[in-house]
């Protein structure tokens, strides 16, 4: 098992039901994958690399746009993830690999490797890598990076009062969040463009029970040490009942943004 920050993507089966959570309470209908990637036109694409793919949640539908006969390559430091992954790949009909291989700051694939390189909700764990997406990339390839707002995160320890200052997803965050990326991906590519994802998610008083579910899933994320799986601790579960009876209605930013890259320097 990795890091204890690692532990909620362990569990696909989890992880997609927090997915379908999410979509629930967000007040945002529009499907965010749908939403990111509507206006590009990735037809032509054969090669995609999918680094940090968890179970498929965003290569299901990227599979879907790309060409007939593209193989898509996710790398996951959770080997777990592998039959889900490809499970979701081969479902639109494309070709699938899967590595595991925790990432640090070198990709293990050759130059000009790739027409398409997607890092969605993952690159602040290994943000070191973004020269090397920049070598694996043929030239004219982009790279597409989704990753959330700090306030997602900040925001949700607010709703139910607990303080967000060693927040173990934050540190990582800071190195690739919505403020911030674009400054370190314009240190590899020539060009960057934002799209942004506006959302919001709601849990009333009656929604106690999806509102625990999402804090035990981010519990990992949020509190130093934590693991996935383990008892919500006790000091959460009241913070969270008690916001929700005092003011019956909790609203956590959920806003996402994707980097579209281009034109990797000395390329």
């Amino acid at each position: 098992m990795g890091s204890p920050c690692l532990s909620p993507y362990e569990d696909p089966e989890a992880h997609a039901r927090i997915s379908a959570l999410i979509r629930r309470h967000s007040t945002n209908d529009r499907d965010v994958r749908v939403e990111l990637l509507r206006s590009l036109d990735l037809a032509g694409v054969e090669d995609v690399l999918d680094l940090g793919c968890g179970f498929g949640f965003w290569a299901e539908d990227l599979a879907g746009r790309v060409a007939p006969g593209a193989t898509l390559t996710g790398v996951d430091a959770c080997d777990r993830n592998a039959a889900a992954y490809v499970r979701c790949v081969e479902s639109r009909g494309r070709q699938a690999r899967f590595v595991p291989a925790h990432l640090v700051s070198r990709l293990p694939f050759d130059d000009d490797s790739f027409d398409l390189v997607i890092a969605a909700y993952s690159l602040y764990f290994f943000a070191a890598v973004v020269p090397e997406v920049g070598r694996v990339l043929r030239p004219g390839a982009s790279f597409l990076a989704v990753t959330h707002s700090e306030r997602s995160f900040t925001g949700l320890l607010d709703a139910i009062g607990r303080e967000c200052n060693e927040c173990p997803l934050l540190r990582h965050l800071r190195e690739f969040s919505s403020e911030g990326g674009e400054g370190l991906l314009a240190k590899t590519f020539s060009r960057v463009e934002r799209r942004e994802y506006t959302n919001t998610l709601t849990f009333e008083e009656k929604d106690l029970g999806d509102l625990l579910a999402y804090l035990a899933f981010k519990l990992p994320l949020v509190k130093p040490g934590a693991r996935y799986g383990v008892e919500l601790p006790d000091a959460f579960v009241q913070a969270a009942s008690a916001a929700l009876r005092d003011k019956g209605r909790l609203t956590v930013e959920k806003d996402d943004t994707l980097f579209v890259c281009g034109g990797a320097h000395g390329r």
